[in-house]
């Protein structure tokens, strides 16, 4: 089976978890199947359609005001207008279309399966049936619903729509109209899609994203008083909350831990003013990640938007962490209350104080969790998640074959 898998950033270039979840479909697709890559092109050299590797990635370079790549690093007020009027062009970005079209028009593929449309274009959806070949779209975001990816406006998820987002939504549903499969990985994204009128002539299916297990993961026993958040510091994630919440606990041998980097650090620390059990760790390397997860009991995720699939819930329950979450999107399909974790209302700081202050010292409560929160990431095993994947493209390419006969 030759598969083309589209996708507006791809590693080396790993700006979230769709594209950590793409590179890691591909991987696993190309060990039975000839993958083609197709995506834009990175501040990271790489070789253009010259290698006999598999996947093989081939790159376009998009004509937008910027590239994708410097849009996603800016943080300003022309950086918003700038961000803007790029998503509008880069929807219907015609000399992207042509380059993608040219490239599937010499490979070939069997199938398309889509996996975003910002920094390509809204024409994507259209090749499937140009080609006469299935496509299939996994949706990642909320990008076909609102330019604002994350529902996330003016500080808090958006629960209302405005005339702009409407008409835009009225567009992408038409686009959108063609796809065979849709696949989502978590019920809240597909239901919340289907509501407002998305995929109608396609088939829905909730497949889960999968990761490598850690075979030999072990229970946390020990309640260390650590806590962990880990992620990209952006204001919808969520770490103001957390450290809100943990500057109410007056114990003095607690810690909690920030991993990451991102546009809202100089605010999260100016919310911890200077509290010396909060320890900001930046950017870290993996051997020195190690070390932080041993010392942590853990996991706060408090986000403040629909989060589509929690994949670091996932992870790190895998490690033997329960979860602290917010109850909002996709995460209390993930986090059962009072089984691998406990849930939160979003935004909520003294629920969460609560909650954190109470499991301080508690080693029967971590053990129970941290047992339960290994078993729930079970069931999220990558080779159980590639086999869905292949089951859906044999199902459609059959479907294709008998409707020809």
């Amino acid at each position: 089976m030759k598969i083309c898998l589209l996708t507006p950033l791809f590693h080396p270039w790993n700006a979230g978890g769709a594209e950590n979840y793409v590179n890691t479909l591909a991987q696993a697709l190309a060990k039975h199947h000839e993958v083609i890559v197709v995506t834009t092109k990175g501040p990271k050299a790489r070789e253009q359609n010259k290698s006999n590797t598999n996947p093989r990635v081939i790159e376009i370079n998009p004509i937008n005001i910027d590239s994708l790549y410097s849009v996603i690093q800016k943080r300003s007020f022309i950086w918003t207008i700038k961000k803007s009027l790029w998503f509008i062009l880069s929807m219907w970005n015609i000399s992207t279309y042509v380059q993608i079209k040219r490239i599937l028009d010499v490979e070939k593929p069997d199938l398309i399966h889509t996996n975003g449309l910002k920094g390509f274009s809204a024409f994507l959806f259209s090749f499937g049936k140009q080609l006469q070949v299935p496509q299939i779209h996994t949706v990642h975001d909320y990008e076909l619903i609102s330019p604002w990816v994350t529902l996330f406006r003016r500080g808090k998820p958006i629960s209302r729509f405005n005339i702009l987002d409407r008409i835009y939504m009225g567009f992408m549903r038409k686009i959108s109209g063609n796809l065979d499969v849709v696949i989502s990985p978590s019920q809240f994204v597909m239901d919340l899609h289907t509501k407002l009128g998305f995929f109608k002539n396609s088939k829905h299916i909730v497949v889960p994203h999968g990761m490598t297990l850690d075979c030999n993961a072990i229970p946390k026993q020990n309640a260390t008083g650590e806590f962990l958040f880990v992620g990209r510091i952006i204001k919808e994630k969520g770490p103001q909350i957390a450290v809100k919440a943990f500057k109410k606990i007056k114990n003095k041998n607690v810690r909690l831990h920030i991993v990451g980097k991102g546009p809202y650090l100089e605010s999260v620390k100016q919310i911890a003013d200077g509290d010396q059990r909060i320890i900001f760790h930046g950017f870290v390397q993996n051997a020195d990640l190690k070390q932080i997860f041993k010392r942590c009991s853990y996991l706060i995720f408090p986000s403040l938007w629909y989060e589509t699939f929690g994949l670091v819930i996932n992870e790190l329950m895998n490690k033997g962490f329960p979860v602290i979450a917010s109850n909002i999107g996709d995460i209390p399909e993930l986090v059962i209350d009072g089984h691998n974790g406990f849930l939160f209302e979003p935004g909520d700081v003294d629920s969460l104080h609560h909650i954190m202050e109470d499991l301080i010292n508690d080693n029967e409560t971590l053990y129970k969790l941290s047992m339960n929160a290994i078993e729930s990431s079970k069931k999220y095993a990558l080779e159980e998640h590639t086999k869905s994947i292949l089951e859906i493209y044999s199902s459609i390419l059959s479907a294709q074959k008998n409707s020809l006969q």
